[in-house]
C-alpha cells in the first residue's frame, strides 16, 4: 500500500470513529485532528477517553489479490469449460506456490517485468510438483506459457474493470 492509500484508509478511519462518537462538526473535527501520522488509539483517549479506537481490520494485499483472482474464476465459470476453469485453479495455485517461495506477498502494484522475471524462473527451475512420489522440479514450457497468458489476461480484466490503478506495463501489452 503507497503512502497516498494509507493516508487515505486513514482519514476514512478517521471518518468512522468521529461518526461513531457522534462528533457535531464532522468535517471540522477532520480537518483539525488529520495529521499522516496520526495514531487513533492515541486520539481514542486524549479526546474520548477511550482506551482504544474501533479501526477495521486492514485486508492483508495477500487477501485483495487472491479474492480478486477467485472472483475472476467465479465470473468465468458459466462462460467457459471445465477444463479452462482448470487452468486458471493451476494459476492460482502457481501463484500461491511463487508467493510462498519468494516470501513477498503478491500485489497489484508488484506486476512488473521483474515479478514476471522471478515468476518464470521460479515456474522454469523451482517449482515443486505437489502430489509426486518423487520430488519433481520445474513445469514445461507450454504449462508456463499458460499460466502467464491467464495472469495477462486477469489483469487486463481488472483493468477494464477498474479494480486497481497500477499494474506493471510490460504484462499489460
Amino acid at each position: 500500500m503507497d503512502e497516498i492509500d494509507r493516508q487515505l484508509q486513514l482519514a476514512s478511519d478517521l471518518i468512522k470513529f468521529a461518526k461513531r462518537q457522534e462528533v457535531a462538526e464532522l468535517g471540522a473535527y477532520i480537518k483539525e485532528k488529520f495529521d499522516p501520522a496520526l495514531k487513533l488509539y492515541k486520539l481514542a483517549q486524549e479526546d474520548f477517553n477511550l482506551k482504544n479506537a474501533y479501526v477495521p481490520a486492514e485486508k492483508s494485499k495477500k487477501e485483495i489479490f487472491f479474492k480478486q483472482l477467485d472472483d475472476y474464476v467465479k465470473s468465468k465459470e458459466k462462460k467457459v469449460r471445465q477444463g479452462t476453469i482448470e487452468v486458471y485453479n493451476d494459476m492460482i495455485g502457481h501463484l500461491a506456490a511463487c508467493e510462498k517461495y519468494r516470501k513477498e506477498k503478491i500485489t497489484f502494484a508488484s506486476l512488473d517485468f521483474q515479478f514476471y522475471e522471478d515468476l518464470v524462473d521460479f515456474l522454469t527451475y523451482d517449482y515443486k510438483h505437489p502430489r509426486r512420489k518423487k520430488d519433481i522440479y520445474g513445469l514445461k514450457v507450454n504449462t508456463i506459457g499458460k499460466t502467464i497468458k491467464q495472469l495477462r489476461i486477469l489483469i487486463k480484466d481488472r483493468v477494464k474493470r477498474k479494480i486497481k490503478r497500477k499494474f506493471g506495463r510490460l504484462i499489460l501489452h
